[in-house]
């Protein structure tokens, strides 16, 4: 949206004003400011009712330009279809008034419109202060979309050497353009398409050392092969202030359902933005959006609110530039867009970050569907810094005040929403409130990569915390997995050696600490029995002990064929569930566990198993590390066996 404004500012406005701060006061001036119209919109294609000037000030009424039109409608083409084929920017622009203060000299003026590339230009001021009033744009290939502005300013228009790679004409215009300060009020952009209506106004913005020198996006020159559309991609500025945004919206959308609402941003302020989609800082305030969905008789209101979310350092410009390319082309070509968006990933994109940030946090975070559903954070917030295609090497993060909220009114009880009430009701808690914190490291020269999760906790549930560690991931290592095609995991895994190398998982270690979960777990179960068979249902209590009982006696006639001491683990359950207080679950991997150490017990699951060293722990009671069986020394009696021997003895029996 922002990038929009950008836009139709910077091929509308901004290079109209520029040439126009060429006139003086005089006919004579008036002439010059013709010939650059003439060169901005070509002869014919604008109009002005009047003109006056005086020291070093010219003013403009009642202008009016045509941009490029659309090529005439083919045969059998509808013209709404050739319309929206037109050149970005066409339609008519009107200006009430025009105020150009610091008049650039008209031979200077001259060579400026003589020229068709702006590379290797020097520096030249092109006004001082330009003010638009009364601003209106209507969109040739867009008849509905109509932009007015009551007010614009422009300050220190200047036209600077523009590098080497600069296109020639209007894209190479903007690139070489630089503004010292963008500021405008009462914006008001409406627009109909397909059934849908909207009415966005905005209050005020201004935007500080504006230019159009950054790098551009790749494969938006599909989109408009003017290039403008990549040179405003490459949009900078000092700093951005936006205030008072207001959406409304209606209509029906595809699914026939009737659709209304609206979303504010009171304020939101950027800083050294580097390019589309890059941001030194961010600052947002009070964004809100409230829909209402109406599908037949049925209505649902859908809310979404956001008191602050500030970010600092984010980039996301390595990750538009890889995917963009290709989610333009997949556009005009839908069959393959599934498979042109597989060719991109590769199996490195699953550890690193796909943007850069340094932190990020927000606060008031709610998303409320009526009174079905909520979700909720007081506050959240990860640090870094994350850098794209990277590990980062330190990271912290926290959730504070999470809340999920489910139906709690029994009008609920029915229809497709009753599976969700009767969770609630039947586990006996509808309202779930969560804390969380983790934190991480990554050491690219030794390769070991930890990640702690601190705290997990779910009110009136559970508490979760733990540890995960990972080792032979070296920054050769990681760099291998981010050039390998996720379409040759399969022969990847041919040669682990090349691809995986030492990459291994040496250390698991979780602990949950039961606040009801088991209890309630065995609750919403004996519930959704009476549901379905009534009053014979078994009780809470009846199904821990037939949980426990039924668990033991499985492990007793089956456990021999996996393990040399199924009783352990058994034992280690029926504590857990019986009792509910903790249990641990730890891998202490030696060798550590990887492809290579797996090729070298020769894919033995038993010797694999039995490396991981694997620890279950209920209620703080020590436990030995579970030993596996292998093949050749398991039980020749399993519980299948024994009621084979048992169907054996039968059938012989019957045949004596």
């Amino acid at each position: 949206m922002k990038a929009k404004k950008l836009s139709i500012a910077a091929v509308a406005v901004l290079a109209l004003a520029a040439f126009l701060s060429a006139c003086a006061g005089s006919d004579k001036a008036y002439e010059t400011f013709s010939l650059a119209m003439d060169k901005l919109a070509g002869p014919g294609n604008w109009t002005a009712k009047n003109h006056s000037g005086s020291s070093g000030k010219l003013t403009v009424s009642g202008l009016s330009v045509k941009f490029p039109a659309a090529p005439a409608a083919g045969a059998g083409q509808e013209p709404e279809a050739a319309a929206r084929k037109a050149p970005f920017g066409s339609g008519t622009l009107e200006v009430a008034t025009v105020e150009v203060q610091k008049i650039l000299d008209q031979k200077t003026l001259e060579t400026l419109l003589a020229a068709s590339s702006w590379k290797g230009g020097r520096e030249t001021e092109l006004s001082e202060k330009i003010t638009l009033k009364g601003v209106s744009h209507k969109f040739e290939n867009l008849p509905a979309y109509t932009l007015t502005i009551e007010e614009a300013t422009l300050d220190k228009a200047v036209l600077g050497a523009a590098p080497a790679d600069t296109p020639d004409g209007p894209a190479g215009f903007l690139k070489a353009f630089r503004l010292g300060a963008l500021s405008y009020k009462n914006l008001e952009v409406k627009n109909e398409y397909e059934g849908l209506s909207s009415v966005s106004k905005q209050a005020s913005a201004r935007v500080e050392a504006l230019q159009f020198g950054g790098e551009g996006l790749p494969g938006l020159e599909a989109l408009d092969p003017s290039g403008l559309l990549t040179v405003m991609s490459g949009v900078t500025a000092k700093k951005a202030d936006l205030k008072g945004l207001t959406v409304t919206f209606s209509g029906q959308g595809g699914d026939k359902e009737k659709v209304k609402g609206s979303f504010t941003i009171v304020s939101m302020e950027e800083k050294d933005l580097l390019s589309f989609g890059a941001v030194g800082e961010l600052n947002l305030e009070g964004f809100k959006l409230e829909m209402n969905i109406e599908d037949g008789a049925r209505e649902m209101p859908v809310g979404f609110n956001l008191d602050k979310l500030y970010m600092k350092g984010f980039d996301a410009g390595d990750y538009l530039r890889k995917y963009l390319p290709v989610i333009i082309a997949a556009g005009s070509d839908p069959d393959r867009s599934s498979e042109m968006l597989a060719e991109i990933h590769t199996l490195g994109d699953f550890l690193v970050s796909p943007v850069s940030l340094d932190e990020a946090l927000l606060s008031g975070f709610e998303i409320k569907v009526g009174d079905l559903m909520s979700i909720k954070m007081a506050e959240a917030k990860a640090v870094g810094p994350y850098r794209a295609g990277e590990l980062p090497l330190k990271q912290t993060s926290y959730l504070k005040g999470g809340e999920i909220v489910l139906p709690e009114d029994a009008k609920y009880a029915q229809g497709d929403t009753k599976d969700l009430y009767d969770f609630g009701q039947w586990f006996g808690l509808t309202r779930f409130k969560i804390e969380a914190e983790g934190e991480g490291e990554y050491d690219p020269a030794s390769g070991l990569l930890k990640s702690r999760a601190n705290k997990l906790n779910i009110a009136d549930v559970l508490d979760f915390s733990g540890r995960f560690e990972v080792g032979g991931l070296d920054a050769q290592r990681l760099e291998t997995l981010k050039n390998t095609p996720l379409g040759m995991v399969y022969a990847a895994m041919m040669a682990p050696d090349v691809i995986f190398g030492d990459l291994s998982v040496n250390v698991l270690d979780w602990k949950i600490v039961d606040r009801g979960l088991i209890d309630r777990s065995f609750k919403l179960a004996s519930a959704i029995q009476k549901e379905e068979r009534g009053e014979g249902a078994a009780s809470p209590e009846q199904l821990r002990m037939q949980a426990v009982a039924g668990l033991q006696l499985l492990l007793a006639l089956e456990g021999g064929e996996y393990l040399e001491k199924p009783e352990q683990l058994g034992q280690t359950l029926a504590t857990f569930l019986s009792k509910p207080e903790t249990l641990e679950v730890r891998l202490a991997a030696d060798p550590p566990l990887s492809l290579k150490s797996a090729a070298a017990m020769g894919y033995d699951q038993t010797r694999i198993l039995n490396s991981l060293n694997l620890v279950l722990e209920a209620n703080g009671e020590s436990a030995p590390p579970l030993k596996f069986v292998s093949p050749a020394s398991r039980p020749s009696s399993s519980g299948d066996d024994l009621m084979m021997d048992e169907e054996d003895e039968e059938d012989g029996e019957d045949g004596e």
